[in-house]
């Protein structure tokens, strides 16, 4: 189980801050959006796009249009290298990829950047990845049965 799925990213001075928010949107339509203001370095202006949401329904959707983008094999291959500490699950996304309505994970600068809370409903000390994989699974199977 998930607790919380958020998503950020900047947008700099030289983007378009609705762009930016379509690229946001459709990670996760359903999270909710929040800016904040900053500076660079060289004072330029940077504001900091937040969306979150601890609806199971949203992070179901989120991880079943990552089943449909053939990411989720690649994320649960990486074997636990992507939680931290505290049970968060890190992803990188491409921030133009998803403005043109793609999920691509990415290693490059110009990312959303997804944390996604793994719930600990297990009295024994479970590792956090495979409470995730489990659930991942879960959220992500193909009925596949003909009724």
């Amino acid at each position: 189980m998930f607790a919380w799925l958020e998503l950020r990213t900047y947008c700099h001075a030289t983007e378009d801050q609705e762009k930016v928010a379509k690229a946001l949107g459709f990670i996760c339509p359903q999270a909710k959006l929040t800016v904040a203001r900053t500076e660079g370095y060289n004072r330029n202006p940077i504001l900091v796009m937040t969306a979150r949401t601890d609806s199971s329904r949203a992070i179901k959707d989120f991880w079943r249009q990552l089943r449909r983008e053939s990411l989720v094999d690649t994320i649960l291959e990486s074997g636990g290298k992507m939680v931290d500490d505290n049970g968060v699950l890190h992803l990188r996304l491409g921030k133009q990829e998803a403005y043109m309505g793609r999920a691509v994970l990415t290693e490059r600068e110009d990312v959303v950047s997804v944390r996604i809370k793994i719930a600990r409903h297990s009295p024994q000390k479970q590792d956090p990845f495979e409470i995730a994989r489990e659930t991942i699974e879960e959220l992500t199977k193909v009925d596949v049965s003909h009724t």
